[in-house]
């Protein structure tokens, strides 16, 4: 082990008394879930912008326009957020477990 890792490795937060090496695992860690989830949100994004092209619009009774397309937009973002919150899909799980050091 080199000087640096192992004063690294010493070193301990006065506050949690957490070595500092373990709290920038947990700090990857984090990160680590953090961009899975997003990733498995845009997933998930993508499908339900898939399944909304199969929709007919022409057969609506009023065109909202463009302001009908950016609230579509969003409401199908938050409805990608919300199912993915949900952890019925796995896949944010998957890459983590994929990507997690032994």
């Amino acid at each position: 082990m080199k000087t640096n890792e192992m004063a690294l490795f010493q070193f301990k937060d006065v506050r949690t008394q957490v070595p500092l090496q373990q709290r920038m695992r947990d700090s990857d860690q984090k990160k680590l879930k953090q961009a899975a989830d997003d990733f498995e949100s845009l997933f998930v994004k993508k499908m339900l912008d898939s399944m909304k092209s199969t929709l007919h619009k022409e057969s609506r009774i009023i065109n909202g326009g463009f302001a009908e397309e950016v609230f579509e937009d969003m409401l199908y973002d938050e409805y990608a957020r919300l199912l993915t919150t949900a952890e019925t899909f796995g896949i944010s799980e998957a890459i983590v477990k994929q990507f997690s050091s032994p």
